[in-house]
This record gives structure tokens, C-alpha cells and sequence, in this order.
């Protein structure tokens, strides 16, 4: 099913007068010749000091605080224009990973319980921070395996 031009308009007008900036340079860079640089200049507002994504970067929850699933959308973000594993953005992403990394239970937790105190989603609320049952491992955690084969030669 191709979208047709009125309504791909009426898309680009509706991201345009709603979206969150860093959606709409993701959009501008995938439709308008937009610049990865716009791309990562507003991903940066979401990176904390730690090297990972929080700032209600993952719309669902509004956590201030760094969190592997939220840093696993900055790195979607970061990846999807181009970004070369040795930029510092993702690099601070990727120490930050290493550095949270639970290896007693081989994950990483995908929120810590302070997502409870921040506005979210009911599905992200949080009883633990235990090693997640086998069938729900996959989430965020083999998304950020990835990410570091993305990144292995400069991690």
C-alpha cells in the first residue's frame, strides 16, 4: 500500500506541528535531506552524565534517569542515521551498558524502580528489579547485545 502525496503531507504537517524535536529531525532527515548532526544534536538533550538515555526519551515513561530500555531507544535513534560506533554519543551509551550490566542473571534491568515515582505507562511499572523470567529476557537485553557487536571494536 503506497501513502499517497495529500496524505503524506497531512503526515509531515502533523509531525511537523507535533512531533517532539528530536522526531521531527529524524523525520526531516529521512524525507526533507535533513542532517544526521540535527538527528544527534537533539538525541544529546536525552543523554545523561552516565553515557545513558533517559528524559523521557521512551515516551511511556517520563524517568529522568538513565535506564537500559531508554538508552536502547537513544541508540535506535543514533543507528538509524548513521552514527559510527566510535562517536561519543554512542560510546557513552555503550559504557554506560557495560557498566550496568547485570552479570548475575546475564541482563540488564530495563528500568529501576524509580520509574515508579515519574509519570508511566501502567506496563512499565515496576514491583523489582530482579532478573527478568526467561521468556521476557529479550527485552531490552538482546536489543543491547546488538548494539555492543555494533560497537565491539572501540568498546
Amino acid at each position: 500500500m503506497n501513502l499517497s502525496a495529500e496524505n503524506f503531507d497531512r503526515a509531515a504537517l502533523f509531525v511537523n506541528t507535533h512531533a517532539r524535536p528530536i522526531d521531527r529531525c529524524l523525520f526531516a532527515y529521512h524525507f526533507n535531506a535533513g542532517s544526521a548532526g540535527d538527528v544527534l544534536d537533539a538525541l544529546r538533550a536525552f543523554q545523561n552524565p552516565d553515557g545513558g538515555f533517559g528524559n523521557a526519551l521512551e515516551p511511556d515513561f517520563r524517568l529522568p534517569a538513565s535506564s537500559a530500555m531508554a538508552t536502547s531507544v537513544g541508540l535506535q535513534y543514533a543507528v538509524a542515521v548513521g552514527t559510527p560506533p566510535e562517536h561519543p554519543i554512542v560510546q557513552g551509551a555503550i559504557q554506560y551498558l557495560v557498566n550496568t550490566y547485570q552479570a548475575e542473571g546475564d541482563y540488564w534491568p530495563a528500568l529501576p524502580l524509580e520509574v515508579n515515582d515519574h509519570p508511566h505507562a501502567f506496563w512499565w511499572g515496576r514491583d523489582s528489579v530482579a532478573a527478568p523470567p526467561e521468556e521476557a529476557w529479550a527485552n531490552p537485553s538482546a536489543e543491547l547485545v546488538g548494539y555492543l557487536h555494533y560497537a565491539r571494536a572501540s568498546v
